[in-house]
């Protein structure tokens, strides 16, 4: 079982996306604990950081988890290079702008 998930057994063909932004490491670390636990869970898993995560893929994307355990600042070093879009409606108006 997947975090926040519940017990139901993934469907054929299914794959989850994992972003990471991480500054110190520690995102990246529980990224990895997440891939780990969804392959044990037979779904097929895409590891990538939130710089190389082109934002037009979200529309496509059924299953996916994002983990940052950065400051704003940090945040916007590590998305704003992707793409102007890449900062989230909830993320601090620091990196909105």
């Amino acid at each position: 079982m997947l975090p926040g998930g519940g017990a139901a057994a993934p469907q054929p063909g299914q794959r989850l996306t994992v972003l990471y932004g991480s500054q110190t490491g520690n995102a990246r670390r529980e990224a990895e604990k997440l891939v780990q636990a969804a392959e044990a869970a037979g779904l097929a898993v895409r590891l990538v950081r939130t710089d190389a995560y082109q934002t037009r893929e979200l529309a496509s994307e059924r299953l996916l988890y994002v983990v940052i355990s950065t400051g704003a600042k940090a945040i916007r070093r590590t998305t704003r290079s992707a793409s102007p879009n890449s900062c989230w409606a909830s993320a601090p108006r620091s990196c909105r702008s």
